[in-house]
Formats: C-alpha cells, structure tokens, sequence
C-alpha cells in the first residue's frame, strides 16, 4: 500500500505541474482583444491559446478515468473482502440506479423553449440531460427528507 501511495503522490505531483506550466502558457498568450471576440473565435482561430487547452482537458479525462477505475476497483474489492458489512452501501448503490433508471424511462422529456440562439441537440442528448435533472432532485429531495428524519428522531432520543 505504501508503494502505491507513494505512487498517486507522484502522479498527483506530475497532474498539478503540468496544470500549471499549461495554465501559465494559455495565460501568457491570451490578448486582452479576446474578450471582445468571444470564446468561439478563441477556440476555432488561437491555436496558443487552444493546444494547451486541449492538452489540460486531455489530462483532465485521463485522471477522471483513473479515479473512475480506482473507485470501481476498491469499492469491488470492499464489497469482496466484506460483503455483510456493505449491503447497506450496494443496497443505496441500486437505489440510485433504480432512480436513474425511473428517470431515464419515465421522466425524461424532450422538448425545448422555442427560442434558442443555436441548432438544439438531438433528441437522446436531451433525453439524457433532462433524465439527469431529474434524477438530481429526486436523490435532493431524498437527501432533504434522510436529514430531516435523523435530526427528528435524535430529539426524541
């Protein structure tokens, strides 16, 4: 376990040096006359601007992917290691796939105010973002009603 600690810390090192040396080179090319242009013409005609942009948010993925799989991997291996200590933890993780899964397939909706300023996404991208925003107040509103119940039933403790 050391090793790999000593390991993350390395590569946690390496993701904030290389964060900063490209924040350094985005700030230094940027030109006060951006602003005026506006993102779009950034992105589509800086390319100083951009490279180290999409080297940022090509890390950015690679180290969500690693924490993704590392997540995935300790939690298995919890779940192996102790399986009666963490039914409560695979109960709540199907719990929140069933709520997905309601509002995916029950709550989704697909249209869209009629005046927008650019072409809309298609439908299935909508379906996904508002069965997101569903699913967001629902675990809110879950999360609003656990506090309440256990902040209720310490006072009568």
């Amino acid at each position: 376990m050391k090793g790999l600690k000593i390991g993350l810390d390395v590569v946690k090192g390496l993701v904030i040096f290389l964060g900063a040396v490209l924040a350094i080179m985005i700030a230094s090319n940027w030109d006060g006359s951006y602003a005026d242009s506006g993102w779009k013409f950034v992105l589509e005609n800086v390319p100083d601007v951009t490279n180290p942009l999409n080297i940022m948010l090509a890390i950015t993925w690679i180290v969500l992917l690693i924490c993704v799989v590392a997540a995935a991997a300790f939690g298995i291996l919890a779940v192996v290691q102790n399986p009666k200590k963490n039914v409560r933890a695979l109960a709540g993780i199907g719990l929140v796939v069933v709520i997905g899964l309601i509002a995916y397939y029950g709550m989704a909706d697909t249209s869209l105010p009629r005046n927008l300023s650019e072409a809309p996404p298609g439908d299935s991208m909508l379906k996904i973002i508002s069965s997101g925003i569903s699913m967001f107040y629902v675990l809110a509103l879950l999360a609003i009603v656990a506090l309440l119940y256990l902040e209720v039933s310490k006072l009568f403790k």
